[in-house]
């Protein structure tokens, strides 16, 4: 491989120029389309046309692109080995930071737009080495499909056999990087200029044929003279583009297999070769990724969406240039006149009662049709269908291309739940033109995280949008394995709370980290420039290799239908009624409506949220100890009725032992009364008077009721 790098390869350039044939001949036609495509896009006229013309393919790519591009894809990156789940996530970081400094949410917007127009548009995915001074940065690029020649026997970009994409380069820059090369370019420019101009040969300098046929790429023509302008308007006409490119080089990326089926790329200056060397990516495959909204299974690139509208617009543009023509002659006909009236002297007159449309001579002596000297000519009334036919057209239209009036936003939903069901029903039609927006980023992702691996040698930041929390879980781990991270993760500082803590942004935060590091692998040893046959003397270990190339085994998932817009009302809607169910806050609504103030009303909801729950701490001690008094007098009240309870149980024990005793005494006296000599009436009466004597109770009862007690046997009460 070294010897064929260092030598000028006769061979190489022989490959070369039958490739580039090859491949010119099969996109010259394509490119034709391409311009013409990109004329009625612009809707683009002929000098001092002044005729009605309306573009579909304007519309209909300014509908389409808009609905597709409206969010980014959301891509996660995931491990093939468990080991690796945390690098994932770093690498899920820096593939959207990566979109972020490549403005990849608008780029994306041109990439589709110049697909639909022209069936298919391309990506290259690589290294800036000059960003920012030399810092360097993984670049996503946009890339002109006019600018691009592909293998016409190739179905997939990646199994081509070649590739070209002619970069228009400043001609200083070329010298600058090929400076040895100086000579010899200009002397091919000279040579090829005067090839070209005299003997009509095209072998050398065919850039400036090249750069003929692009030649509308950019401009269309649009040297508009004052034939074009108005009465009050005129304006110079515009540089030619091979004004505007004396200077520019066609600088070709030709990329190729090699022996061994591996992709190569050697540079050309015009048809001077400047190098060549090996695929210089670590994935190995083409840096290029081709998008085709309508994939077509014959051919790499995609259908001509503009071959279905095409006939139906221009028949359109031509119905309404009739209809205005024919409302035209009716809001203002011609004048006709009689010329056998010999009267008519001055007919210069007439054509000022005709306003702008002339007049016509009509040789009438009969003064047939004509009742008099002049009379207005009036056209037929347009019938009916005709009017329909525009609807019909416009139906037809729709049908064709999948865009109707959810598309357009023009269909009546009381709610937002309404429109984005209409919409979500709408996009059906044009679900496999997202799936193959969808597998084009995919691609285009896994060469990042690839690329970051590689190219990204040195501790560095990145900025990231999301809450930094997210790593907690992976710290924690780390930390109990005794492991440390793969990288550093360090919020951005927002200010101090009350206690004296520093309040960190939950809204984006930063990491560093070196991701080429994770690898193991050495860059500097294992280059495109190094030839097969040097060897490292620092050769990495298997178990090295074997890390390096699990590391490597990285997965990209799309999440469906994520770049598809989302109705904001519809998901205003949803955070309210969330919101009621208490399932969000209402910071979270606030952020959803995107509420001007918003932060300053969520701090004044804080401070008062903070009021309440003081205000309800204060309610609810006070009624805890509100309750614990009530139930401290409830234990004190019960305490004292089980103790009156029980005093009142013990008062009648001793009352009834006491009757007991009384009743004894009683009967006994009773009896030795009955023995003795005594009087029974004074006897009864003393035996009384003992008992109300012994028993305090018995005191205001009557004798009866003593004697009734007595022989009975109750207990005093």
């Amino acid at each position: 491989m070294a010897e064929r790098k260092q030598q000028e390869p006769d061979e190489l350039k022989s490959r070369f120029k039958r490739d580039l044939g090859e491949a010119k001949k099969f996109m010259e036609p394509i490119q034709q389309k391409m311009d013409r495509n990109y004329k009625a896009y612009a809707n683009w006229r002929d000098k001092d046309e002044v005729t009605f013309k309306t573009s579909d393919l304007f519309e209909y790519v300014e509908t389409v692109v808009p609905i597709v591009t409206n969010n980014r894809i959301r891509a996660l990156v995931r491990s093939d080995y468990p080991d690796y789940v945390t690098h994932a996530k770093g690498l899920n970081d820096i593939l959207d930071n990566t979109y972020d400094t490549n403005n990849w949410d608008y780029e994306s917007q041109s990439v589709m737009r110049m697909a639909l127009i022209y069936r298919s548009a391309f990506a290259y995915t690589g290294f800036d080495k000059n960003y920012r001074n030399g810092i360097g940065n993984l670049c996503i690029k946009k890339v002109n499909g006019r600018w691009c020649l592909v293998d016409p026997s190739a179905v997939d970009l990646e199994d081509s056999r070649f590739f070209f994409y002619v970069e228009p380069k400043r001609k200083t820059e070329v010298y600058k990087d090929y400076p040895k090369k100086k000579q010899e370019i200009e002397d091919s420019f000279r040579n090829g200029d005067q090839m070209g101009r005299y003997s009509g040969n095209d072998s050398g300098g065919w850039f400036n044929q090249w750069l003929r046929t692009v030649k509308n790429f950019l401009t269309f023509n649009q040297d508009v003279t004052a034939a074009r302008q108005t009465d009050r308007d005129t304006f110079n006409a515009e540089l030619s583009e091979q004004e505007k490119h004396k200077n520019v080089i066609a600088y070709i990326h030709y990329w190729y297999r090699d022996d061994k089926d591996e992709w190569r790329v050697s540079y050309w200056a015009d048809e001077v070769f400047l190098k060549d060397e090996a695929n210089p990516f670590w994935h190995g495959c083409l840096p290029y990724d081709i998008y085709s909204p309508v994939k077509d299974p014959m051919s790499m690139l995609g259908m001509d969406i503009n071959e279905q509208i095409d006939t139906m617009n221009a028949n359109r543009n031509v119905l309404m240039n009739y209809t205005i023509a024919n409302a035209g002659l009716h809001a203002n006909p011609p004048l006709m006149y009689n010329t056998t009236m010999g009267n008519v002297k001055e007919p210069q007159k007439l054509r000022q009662q005709a306003f702008g449309d002339g007049i016509i001579p009509i040789n009438n002596p009969d003064n047939i049709p004509l009742n008099a000297l002049a009379d207005f000519m009036l056209p037929p009334t347009l019938p009916a269908n005709v009017v329909q036919l525009f609807d019909q057209l416009g139906n037809i239209k729709d049908k064709a291309t999948g865009v109707n009036d959810s598309f357009r936003g023009t269909q009546n939903a009381t709610s937002g739940k309404e429109v984005q069901l209409q919409q979500e029903a709408a996009y059906t039609r044009i679900k496999t033109m997202i799936d193959q927006f969808e597998l084009f980023n995919k691609k285009i992702a896994e060469k990042v995280i690839v690329n970051a691996m590689q190219f990204y040698t040195q501790n560095r930041g990145f900025r990231i949008k999301g809450d930094y929390t997210k790593y907690d879980q992976d710290q924690q781990l780390a930390e109990m394995n005794g492991q440390e991270m793969p990288f550093e993760v360090r919020p951005i500082p927002k200010g101090i709370d009350q206690e004296g803590n520093q309040i960190n942004d939950r809204t984006e935060f930063f990491i560093y980290a070196n991701p080429s590091e994770w690898t193991k692998l050495d860059p500097e040893e294992d280059t495109a420039e190094q030839p097969d046959e040097q060897e490292s003397d620092d050769n990495p270990s298997e178990e090295e290799v074997e890390k390096a190339f699990k590391i490597l085994q990285m997965t990209v998932e799309i999440e469906a239908g994520s770049s598809l817009p989302q109705s904001r009302l519809a998901r205003r809607e949803e955070a309210v009624q969330l919101a009621e169910l208490g399932m969000i806050d209402q910071e979270s609504v606030l952020e959803m409506y995107d509420w001007p103030d918003r932060e300053e009303i969520i701090k004044r909801m804080q401070e008062q949220a903070a009021k309440n729950q003081e205000a309800q701490a204060q309610a609810a001690q006070a009624d805890a100890q509100a309750k614990m008094q009530i139930e401290t007098a409830k234990l004190q009240t019960q305490k004292e009725i089980e103790g009156m309870k029980m005093q009142t149980d013990l008062t009648k024990q001793q009352m009834s032992d006491k009757s007991k005793m009384a009743q004894t005494h009683a009967n006994n006296s009773a009896k030795a009364s009955q023995e003795g000599s005594g009087s029974d009436g004074n006897s009864l009466a003393e035996v009384l008077d003992k008992v109300r004597q012994t028993v305090p109770e018995a005191a205001q009862m009557s004798d009866e009721q003593l004697i009734s007690i007595l022989t009975q046997g109750q207990p005093v009460q």
